[in-house]
């Protein structure tokens, strides 16, 4: 599935760059800076919360000022639920202010150039039906590139 949305996204966003196709990822909880010597205590909320694989099927595409983003319905709200969990654990640990907007489920496919305005991307969107999320994963991210720190398989509940 990420190949299809990374090949169309190539194809159809001309003047965006892409996000790497192994980059491509649904962010379920944003914690912003974090000391390293904390990084154990977020893995072990993260196993400690009760996992439902949620269940995604792309809906829309926007063009937002800076980025190209699938969104995503959530069937059953399971991964708004998924989010409301993990952002609660990880406020309790004093590693998380909860947002004030609600969850909004989408992929980033590509962001604007440094001064650009690239147009709308258009075409046909590759056929994708829903899909279920086999793991939630903790990252560390810097300058568009992510490390996996730690991962949760999600169908184990």
């Amino acid at each position: 599935m990420r190949a299809a949305l990374h090949g169309w996204t190539v194809r159809h966003a001309p003047g965006w760059r892409a996000v790497p196709v192994e980059s491509l990822h649904v962010t379920l909880v944003f914690l912003g800076a974090t000391p390293p010597e904390r990084v154990e205590d977020l893995l072990a909320a993260l196993h400690a919360v009760e996992a439902i694989a949620p269940v995604l099927r792309p809906a829309e595409v926007h063009r937002l000022r800076r980025l190209v983003a699938l969104e995503l319905a959530d069937e059953g709200a399971r991964a708004a639920g998924l989010a409301a969990r993990l952002a609660t654990a990880f406020a309790r640990l004093g590693l998380h202010e909860p947002e004030k907007r609600s969850f909004w489920a989408h992929v980033t496919l590509a962001r604007a150039r440094q001064g650009a305005r690239p147009s709308a991307p258009s075409g046909p969107f590759p056929a994708i039906g829903a899909f279920t999320t086999s793991r939630a994963a903790l990252f560390a991210s810097a300058g568009g590139r992510y490390e996996r720190l730690g991962f949760r398989d999600l169908s184990q509940g």
